[in-house]
């Protein structure tokens, strides 16, 4: 009976959004840096109406109009913890997100990650709906504080998995997906790590089989990157369809030497939005 307490338990936390319990938030996205534990849903409830108040859009309106989807998952530098609290922030082109099947106008904070700023990926989805005439569908599983092995067996992988399922039966599959994750596993062996991330790459095939997976060089910590972490992040382009995102260690603009203040986030943003829209070949002129 308590095994199956505790089953029925994890299970409401992932999908009521209440607090993640796990020792990992503890200790922070960044190292010590980070202070949320909570992942932003519509039942959470905090003190901004836009974590309740995103208007509903019909999941099968955006399918009709042939939308980017976009997978997004990590830890703190790619969930809602960069950026100023100005939580009324929305976009202004056709973007949009996805919760547990339920599709919404995009606004910060983003469902399904944690905390309460801002996430790059509203900026970068709209930099990619302009730059390609085309809606975005954000999907997020990204959670501070986490180590690779957690987005595998732990609760930031059940709201992945959630997330993937929840895509699959909207009828959709992501085009493209952002691992954005490192700082939780600086003392990680380079060959564990790589491990962990074949079995993750699974989990990512299982909602797309042929998305090319981004990872950027994402390393710094209270100012200090990690030597040996960055050269085992651009090591994993030697797996099929994972491409190398930017190096976002260059990005000097953050509020405590690990996260970004408002200019670092939209600089994140345009970075990413190089790599991709070079990679896609988004705005090119054909002759």
């Amino acid at each position: 009976m308590p095994a199956i307490m505790n089953i029925i338990n994890k299970y409401i936390r992932v999908l009521f959004g209440l607090p993640l319990l796990s020792p990992y938030f503890l200790c922070g996205a960044a190292m010590s840096a980070d202070f949320s534990n909570m992942v932003v849903t519509p039942e959470t409830k905090i003190d901004s109406p836009k974590t309740w108040g995103k208007r509903v859009v019909q999941c099968s309106e955006i399918i009709k109009r042939d939308p980017i989807v976009l997978l997004a998952t990590g830890q703190s530098l790619i969930a809602n913890m960069n950026g100023d609290f100005k939580w009324n922030r929305e976009i202004d082109s056709s973007v949009y997100e996805q919760w547990a099947g339920v599709c919404y106008e995009a606004s910060a904070p983003l469902y399904g990650a944690s905390s309460t700023r801002q996430s790059f990926i509203s900026y970068l989805s709209d930099y990619i709906s302009r730059g390609t005439g085309r809606p975005v569908l954000i999907n997020m599983a990204a959670i501070n504080g986490m180590p690779i092995r957690s987005f595998l067996d732990g609760e930031p992988g059940d709201i992945l998995s959630m997330q993937i399922q929840a895509m699959h039966k909207i009828g959709v599959m992501p085009d493209i997906i952002l691992w954005e994750q490192g700082q939780s596993d600086r003392a990680t062996l380079p060959d564990l790590y790589r491990a962990q991330f074949t079995k993750l790459l699974e989990k990512f095939r299982s909602a797309s089989p042929k998305a090319p997976v981004f990872v950027p060089v994402d390393t710094m910590s209270s100012w200090i990157p990690d030597a040996r972490l960055q050269i085992t992040q651009r090591g994993l382009t030697n797996f099929q369809d994972v491409y190398q995102g930017p190096n976002i260690d260059l990005i000097k603009y953050r509020y405590d030497g690990s996260h970004f203040d408002q200019k670092g986030i939209e600089l994140q943003a345009g970075m990413w939005f190089q790599v991709l829209s070079t990679h896609f070949g988004w705005g090119q002129i054909t002759r």
